[in-house]
């Protein structure tokens, strides 16, 4: 299933995503999953949105909406902070709005279903960005 959600996001966002990682594969077996197939693909989906490189890995299914398993207390992957700044979380939180708005032409709907919130979260999130002066997508 994990390959067939790969090629189907990696398609419809015109991504190079070619598969996973072995280490990313792993983890996502030992999730959970209490939203069934449909949170799988939308963890699946997140990740293609997130990911610059042409095979997943852990890091792109960490981003703060996949579900962890008990087993799951450390990453196995790290995550590389050496690019640059450390950014806050509602900095973090602000940039993935933006992304998933950017990646889906603007739908709030799609991008709310991707990042795993409902749409109203993402009108509060919008609003308080608009607040504060942003320029909003």
């Amino acid at each position: 299933m994990v390959e067939h959600f790969i090629a189907k996001y990696a398609s419809e966002h015109s991504r190079e995503v070619a598969g996973i990682s072995e280490d990313a594969m792993s983890h996502l077996q030992r999730q959970d999953w209490p939203g069934n197939v449909r949170e799988l693909e939308n963890a699946v989906e997140r990740a293609i949105v997130l990911c610059e490189e042409k095979i997943l890995q852990v890091k792109h299914f960490l981003s703060g909406f996949a579900p962890l398993s008990k087993e799951d207390t450390t990453v196995s992957a790290p995550v590389d902070f050496s690019s640059g700044p450390l950014a806050t979380i509602a900095e973090m939180e602000k940039q993935m709005i933006f992304k998933a708005l950017q990646e889906n032409g603007g739908n709030r709907t799609r991008a709310a279903e991707i990042l795993g919130i409902s749409i109203r979260t993402l009108r509060n999130k919008l609003r308080e960005y608009r607040g504060a002066g942003l320029d909003i997508p």
